[in-house]
């Protein structure tokens, strides 16, 4: 389920980055040279996000691999990084804290514009 919400915020953030004025219209969106601005930079944002929230998908979605290995020259285990669960929480989190300012947003502007 974490994949697919880290790709579908990928697809969306590389739509609004490369064609901002097709995916401003699914939207609803008027287009202007200034909305092309924020368009692009909220699709960065989102590709972003969307590339870190894949990145810390949990272990257990991916392939097991061998953490036995030993360094020759330390003679120490070798230890992958990865992600823990707040880290992880707190990913989500910015998300949900991204996607409500993008609504707080577009319900002001929206009244702005309609009005």
């Amino acid at each position: 389920m974490q994949s697919l919400l880290a790709l579908s915020r990928m697809a969306v953030g590389l739509g609004f980055l490369t064609i901002p004025k097709s995916f401003a219209a699914l939207f609803a969106m008027p287009f202007t040279p200034e909305a092309a601005i924020g368009c692009r930079m909220a699709g960065t944002r989102d590709l972003v996000l969307g590339a870190l929230l894949y990145t810390c998908r949990s272990q257990a979605s991916t392939v097991i691999t061998n953490d036995a290995k030993t360094d020759v020259a330390n003679q120490q285990p070798q230890r992958k990084r990865e992600w823990n669960d707040t880290q992880r929480a707190l990913l989500l989190a910015a998300g949900v804290v991204v996607d409500a300012f993008d609504a707080d947003v577009i319900t002001r502007w929206g009244s702005v514009v309609v009005a």
